[in-house]
């Protein structure tokens, strides 16, 4: 009688030459072979023959087919499932490194290798617990370290969520697992969880860390943790909490909170100072509680909040509104008076139903006084009631003031400047002229007055009526730096570039407009992006007047965000600027939607759910927002957390403008959900084809390619970008895949090879020495500084980086 290696062979022949035995367990058998058609080497596990019942075969294929669904670069790869002459097998990679287990045999693991072990994990299990799978063996013998990579492997007990609740394969006793690494809840034979997993992890990455097992059923706070790093204790305490409803609620919480002390990405010099300017300003911000809008530190204390001025008479409203605006941007910039931030204390004011407390304006906005004012028309003038009251609501000034104009124009300039005067009178012992506090006297009242409308519109989140405002006032003063600048940052929020301008240009113009805030948030805005960039708006944030600014903070935490990490500044701290800014000003529509999508990104489910419902109330329409957050992040929310309900909530996409579908394919990419990105950059190739656009298909094959690069797939990633690249030949999608292929290799990304990034330099080197576009330009520079940082050439890194950050004449970039 054949034996099971030569009845495997000749089953398998000619496509796999099967070799030898290699391992066996309870339930299956792994065989070393050669895929012939491939030429490299596999693994073939095999059910063994006294455990295939029926029942068994078909969970035994089952766990093939879900592992193969996975595709991370955290797991195994499955190649190919089948069952021949009555042998049910699958194909695997064939893993060479060793196990945790035998590792430890020599010793436990430094910090930051354990770290990474961790994280590596913990990437793999947030990927099988997004499909409802339950690994439930979470151990060392079942952990491969291959280059510097961790490898869950071995889901023979695993459980898949299905209305049976079944296992993936056999089960292997009343309590499928192994003991030593056994959550409570698993021991005693109660429902596992993702929170079971997380607990084996913790015992895990414990072991690794002081070459101990822990004990079973001891309670964290019972435990040794001398030989665990300080940073990670903590992290590891709530892992191990007896009780799952304590331990972390998923593996993107669990990884966000496990980091190392410092940076595992060898950084250029110029980074690592700027990540460290960037912790110091952090450590600056480090205050307030949970909720949305906290007490602040009790330094510093600027001198006044302005609110909206009121109409006695809702027919005047309007000019009550454009007086009240007015004023605020008249004390911007005042010497000797530190100003609220002026969107804030409005958005305040609205959502409170102008119902205000001292502690409004002080714990809130951190100011000592706040300008509250009553405006009643009087014939061919107004009579303003000014109250100016300090921290405890009592009057520093309470006056009345009456103004006279010909105009509704004029009647808001004079009013506003006479109320400025007396409050920087009452709070600021500084000496200034009426025409130094009026910046807008020399532009018409048909210009200030859609511009003025503008900012409302803006406050709430209303773009185009924005940009429609502020494009009727540049109709009307095309010199109104001010209402340029106003412009570039709404279509900043709607995706659009700035009116055939960029921001360089406005930089040039007349800066009588703008105040000395929105004078360095446009020089930090025009610097390229990167260190440079970040360094510019830190710099901003640490001065005593400007830590408080909700919008400053908001751009700050947008280009940490997006960029931070080309820096080696981690996410989380990215994540705690944008909270910030909203805790400064709970309704800035981008600060509350930047902060969903990153809650989504990062795994904390139960912040973004509880922030989606008010991001919904303080977002406008649908009509005055494309696109309309609220359902983005919905749907991203959908996708991260709840796969059950995916395929519904999919639906209205195809039934959606193509437009909305290439949005939703290019921006699912900031909640790392690369099988999501992989299928929406396949419908709307599917849709372009039939529309006959190349621009959407090429949008289709970069989400495909984003999320190919996401799970590991580095050839299928850059192939994929070619491919976009030859469907639109512009510069911007040629620099995009210069990039992708430069890029990752500069910052040490595992798998992307020195040869596609020698590729890539080549283009980027022709866009700096041929192309006119300074923001390309600026991109190729970036991107070459990294690669020579990487190829530790000092030179060329000093040579890049010093064109990036000494602002040589405009004409070179």
């Amino acid at each position: 009688m054949p034996s099971l290696l030569e009845r495997l062979r000749e089953a398998l022949a000619p496509r796999y030459e099967v070799e030898a035995e290699v391992a066996s367990g309870g339930m299956a058998t792994v065989f070393r072979a050669r895929d012939t058609s491939l030429d490299r080497v596999v693994a073939v596990k095999i059910m063994r023959p006294d455990k295939a019942t029926a029942t068994g075969e078909e969970r035994f294929l089952r766990e093939a087919r879900t592992l193969a669904s996975f595709s991370h670069p955290n797991m195994v790869a499955i190649h190919d499932a089948g069952e021949v002459e009555g042998l049910p097998y699958y194909v695997m990679d064939f893993v060479e490194g060793e196990t945790l287990a035998g590792r430890l045999e020599r010793g436990t693991l430094e910090e930051r290798a354990a770290i990474r072990l961790g994280r590596d994990l913990l990437d793999a299990l947030g990927r099988i617990h997004s499909a409802g799978v339950v690994h439930r063996d979470v151990k060392p013998s079942n952990i491969f370290l291959v280059d510097d990579r961790a490898l869950l492997a071995d889901f023979g007990v695993a459980r898949v969520a299905s209305p049976d609740e079944e296992t993936l394969t056999s089960e292997s006793g009343p309590n499928p697992g192994t003991p030593a690494y056994m959550a409570p809840e698993q021991a005693t034979g109660a429902e596992c969880t993702v929170r079971t997993d997380l607990y084996a992890l913790g015992l895990v990455l414990y072991e690794a860390m002081t070459g101990r097992r822990w004990q079973t059923g001891l309670a964290p706070e019972a435990g040794d943790w001398r030989k665990v790093p300080g940073p990670a204790r903590s992290v590891l305490r709530r892992a191990l909490e007896l009780d799952p409803r304590d331990r972390w609620p998923d593996a993107g919480a669990f990884r966000t909170a496990l980091r190392t002390r410092g940076s595992a990405i060898r950084l250029p010099r110029w980074a690592a100072i700027l990540a460290g300017v960037t912790v110091v300003v952090l450590l600056v911000y480090a205050v307030g509680g949970d909720s949305l809008i906290p007490t602040m530190a009790p330094d510093p204390l600027l001198d006044v909040a302005v609110f909206p001025c009121e109409a006695t008479d809702e027919s005047h409203r309007e000019l009550a509104t454009n007086i009240g605006h007015r004023v605020g941007l008249n004390l911007q910039g005042i010497p000797g008076v530190a100003t609220a931030d002026r969107f804030a204390a409005f958005n305040l004011f609205e959502h409170r139903a102008g119902n205000l407390s001292p502690a409004d304006w002080v714990g809130i906005l951190r100011a000592r006084h706040a300008v509250r004012c009553d405006v009643d028309r009087t014939g061919d003038g107004v009579s303003v009631d000014l109250r100016i009251l300090d921290d405890q609501g009592h009057p520093v000034e309470d006056d009345t003031l009456l103004v006279e104009a010909p105009d509704d124009g004029e009647l808001a300039r004079l009013a506003a400047a006479r109320i400025s005067m007396h409050v920087i009178e009452s709070v600021a012992d500084v000496i200034v002229t009426e025409e130094a506090v009026d910046r807008f006297s020399d532009y018409t009242w048909d210009a200030i007055r859609p511009f003025l409308w503008g900012e409302d519109a803006l406050m709430s989140g209303a773009w185009r009526s924005a940009a429609r405002h502020y494009g009727n006032a540049l109709d009307q003063e095309p010199d109104f730096t001010l209402a340029r600048l106003r412009l570039a940052e709404v279509n900043r929020w709607l995706g659009h570039s700035p009116i055939g301008e960029d921001l360089s240009e406005i930089l040039r113009m007349d800066p009588a407009s703008l105040s000395p805030l929105d004078s360095l948030l446009l020089a930090a805005s025009v610097t390229p992006h990167g260190p440079g960039q970040l360094e510019a708006y830190g710099a901003i944030l640490s001065r005593p007047e400007y830590r408080f600014e909700a919008y400053a903070t908001l751009l700050y935490g947008d280009e940490l965000y997006h960029r931070g990490g080309l820096c080696g500044v981690p996410l989380d701290s990215a994540v705690a600027v944008l909270e910030l800014a909203v805790r400064r000003d709970s309704f800035l529509v981008p600060a509350v939607e930047h902060l969903t999508q990153a809650l989504i990104r990062t795994g904390r489910a139960a912040e973004a759910q509880a922030l989606l419902p008010h991001l919904a109330a303080i977002h406008a329409s649908p009509e005055e927002s494309f696109p309309y957050y609220p359902d983005v992040w919905g749907l991203g929310f959908v996708e991260r957390f709840d796969p059950d309900e995916v395929a519904a909530a999919r639906v209205p996409l195809a039934q959606a403008p193509p437009e909305l579908l290439a949005l939703y394919a290019r921006w699912v990419r900031y909640i790392d959900s690369p099988g999501t990105q992989i299928a929406l950059g396949r419908q709307l190739t599917d849709v372009a084809g039939s529309l006959g656009s190349a621009e959407l298909a090429a949008g289709g094959l970069i989400a495909q390619g984003l999320g190919h690069l996401s799970l590991g797939r580095v050839q299928a990633g850059l192939m994929t970008f070619d491919s976009s690249a030859r469907r639109i030949r512009i510069p911007e999608t040629e620099v995009q895949t210069a990039e992708w292929r430069t890029v990752p290799y500069g910052l040490g990304v595992e798998g992307f090879p020195e040869v596609e990034a020698e590729r890539g330099s080549l283009v980027l080197d022709a866009v700096w020495n041929q192309d006119d576009r300074n923001d390309l330009r600026a991109r190729a520079a970036w991107a070459l500084a990294l690669l020579a940082d990487r190829r530790g050439d000092v030179e060329a890194l000093e040579r890049w980086y010093g064109r990036l950050i000494e602002r040589e004449p405009q004409e070179d970039y």
